[in-house]
């Protein structure tokens, strides 16, 4: 039986080719390959199989421009990138690139097979237009209800080491910091304005009522990170000032849609794409993406009792249950 497969080489600056291993399959990467080329590596290798000589001899293959591909996983960069499960709220591919995926809105990602959930594929004339088409495809991409390595992917595609071409393996080894940080206030921001139109929609009094003066309102904002003190001023047609601490940033509505809100701030105009689910605002914003949770009504915590959250950071399966019903039970 013939096959097609893969032979991996590193290359260095004189051209001269390493050879690191042979695959008797095509790799992951293997659409980059196409790009480039105009091939189809997946029909060649069903023909190979069948019998058929390849259809081309190395001289007659003709590269033409540059592919870049980037996977996308269900992992979390900020917690060593640790696999992560869950039922995704919302997915929308990018336009403009090619994409292989197998997930869908209402889908879950298990623990049951690899994390990599989709593939992002862009092509350009140079180097750096088929780089910065990428970054725009995965700052586009929407994927809500499980963490993902997006943000860390544009980290790592927009730093001056990569961009210059420089970047080894070593990069990440060398300090460079591309995890995920907490919210900003952009995105505090951005949770708050979407919860006060929220609550706006679904109030009984007529839309812009009030019997005083404006003042901001606060807010006690939860996140994957901790909680979070902000507040937030209207001050009427679509007109925000949120502050956090000491800093403040002013946000006009452009327009409120089901899923979408174009923004201005600044001047500048700009798109976040959201998706609720009870208190719990998810969000894909320039800033990046996060999940915040308007816990301003929450009880106070009490010392005495757990939180009935289960806040494992990856999947596991309970081996052993060591108490019974009726069992007393005491703290720590």
């Amino acid at each position: 039986m013939w096959g097609a497969g893969t032979v991996e080489f590193l290359v260095d600056a004189e051209r001269n080719f390493y050879f690191l291993e042979m695959n008797t399959r095509l790799q992951v990467e293997h659409p980059v390959t196409e790009e480039i080329t105009g091939q189809d590596l997946v029909a060649w290798q069903i023909a190979v199989a069948a019998g058929a000589p390849l259809p081309l001899a190395q001289e007659d293959v003709r590269l033409q421009g540059w592919a870049m591909e980037a996977r996308l996983y269900a992992e979390d960069p900020g917690q060593g990138f640790l696999p992560q499960t869950g039922r995704i709220l919302a997915w929308e591919p990018p336009e403009g690139v090619r994409v292989y995926h197998g997930i869908s809105a209402g889908g879950a990602v298990s623990s049951f097979y690899d994390p990599m959930i989709a593939k992002v594929i862009a092509k350009g004339a140079t180097r750096d237009e088929a780089r910065r088409r990428l970054v725009r495809a995965l700052d586009e991409l929407v994927i809500f209800g499980v963490t993902t390595n997006a943000d860390f992917l544009t980290s790592i595609l927009r730093h001056p080491e990569f961009v210059d071409g420089a970047a080894t393996t070593a990069l990440l080894g060398a300090g460079f910091d591309a995890l995920p940080s907490e919210p900003g206030l952009e995105a505090q921001a951005l949770a708050m304005v979407l919860m006060h139109e929220r609550k706006r929609a679904s109030a009984v009094l007529p839309q812009g009522w009030r019997n005083a003066a404006a003042h901001p309102v606060g807010f006690k904002l939860e996140s994957s990170v901790g909680a979070h003190g902000a507040s937030l001023l209207a001050k009427g047609n679509g007109r925000f000032e949120a502050r956090s601490g000491e800093a403040a940033l002013k946000v006009e509505i452009v327009d409120l849609g089901a899923e979408r809100l174009r923004y201005r701030i600044g001047g500048a105009e700009r798109v976040c794409r959201y998706v609720y689910v009870g208190v719990t605002v998810h969000l894909a914003a320039p800033e990046g993406r996060f999940w915040l949770r308007d816990a301003s009504l929450d009880p106070p915590e009490r010392a005495d009792t757990g939180s009935d959250r289960v806040i494992a950071p990856m999947d596991g399966a309970i081996v052993a249950v060591k108490v019974a019903v009726g069992d007393l039970v005491a703290k720590g």
